[in-house]
This record gives structure tokens, C-alpha cells and sequence, in this order.
């Protein structure tokens, strides 16, 4: 809620026509919950189902969806979802060229240095021998299934100001994320 219209009016003073969403909001994605309990306070789900109907209107006409993680289950009721997980399963879905993912970190690391460019293969390769630990990991695993869905690359970075966007996106900060045939 908050943060989500927070974005929307950070992306509206720099001159985009962003419009803040739920996944509830269209069905654009509903969830199941995880561990069978659909009666827990917390509500905690898993993306089930991804209709992109209403994202797709809504860029054909140059608007840009400002998504929040929550969302509904089968019987309509309130879930929250993994915001990383919803990022790539709808970019997977809609078959991005490339997907950023936002950290408080500069990117995928290895002895204090930033690993710049990984296929796939070498991205498996260094979470099975732990180069690639801790929080990192699911981050990395998502990257490879949404690559694997269809998403060009992914790029993990750090967001730090101005600019910070431009230079993920060209490959000048950060670590892409890539199949193993395809070059950055």
C-alpha cells in the first residue's frame, strides 16, 4: 500500500504515468498458500496464477504498473506474496528482455568483488560449491527459473541514486544474469 504509492508518486514527478496495483486488482496474479494453511493470520502464498490482460492495457496505452506483492487465493481472500517471486514469474510471463532487481547490494559477490556477467551453468555452479550464499541464493535461483521462463537476463544491483538504473541496465554495475548460450 504505502510504498507502492509512495513509487507511483516518485515515478509521477519524474514524468512517468505510473499506476499502483496489487495483484488482486484484475486478477493479475493470484496466489495458493504455502505449507497447505489457508487459515494463518500471516497469510503467506505462492504465485498460482498470472493473467496479464490489465498490465498489457495498461502499457499499450503508456502507462507503467507499479506492482504490490499482495494478492488474493481461490476464495478471494488476502495473501502476501514474495515480491522477488512475483517479479520473476510475471517478467517470465511477459517475456521481458531484461529484468532489474533492486538491492542494497551491489550485486552478486565474490571475495568482496562484484561478479559482473554469469550463465547459467556458472551461476549453478558457484551456489552448489557456496561461492554464492545466504540471501543471494534464492536471488540467483529465481534469476535462473525466470531466465529459464523466458526473461533475457536478469540484472541484481544496487540502487543508489540517479544514474544507478541507466548503468545496471548497461551492463555497467551490477551482475546479469544470463541462459548459457545467450551473450549479455
Amino acid at each position: 500500500g504505502k510504498a507502492n504509492k509512495a513509487l507511483v508518486r516518485s515515478l509521477a514527478s519524474a514524468g512517468l504515468a505510473a499506476v499502483g496495483l496489487s495483484g488482486s486488482d484484475g486478477a493479475t496474479f493470484t496466489a495458493r498458500p504455502m505449507g497447505g494453511d489457508a487459515t494463518g493470520a500471516a497469510r503467506t502464498g505462492e504465485v498460482e496464477a498470472i493473467d496479464t490482460r490489465l498490465l498489457d492495457l495498461l502499457m499499450s496505452h503508456g502507462f507503467l504498473p507499479v506492482l504490490s506483492s499482495t494478492s488474493m487465493d481461490a476464495h478471494h481472500r488476502g495473501m502476501n506474496v514474495n515480491a522477488d517471486t512475483v517479479a520473476f514469474a510475471l517478467a517470465a510471463r511477459l517475456g521481458a528482455r531484461t529484468l532489474a532487481f533492486l538491492s542494497d547490494i551491489p550485486g552478486v559477490m565474490h571475495e568482496g568483488t562484484v561478479i559482473g556477467d554469469l550463465d547459467a551453468v556458472r551461476a549453478r555452479e558457484l551456489v552448489e560449491r557456496a561461492v554464492i550464499q545466504g540471501g543471494m541464493v534464492p536471488k540467483v535461483t529465481a534469476s535462473l527459473e525466470a531466465v529459464a521462463g523466458g526473461v533475457g537476463s536478469v540484472v541484481i544491483g544496487q540502487y543508489d541514486g540517479p544514474g544507478s538504473l541507466a548503468r545496471l541496465l548497461e551492463g555497467t554495475s551490477g551482475t546479469r544474469i544470463h541462459g548459457a548460450k545467450e551473450k549479455p
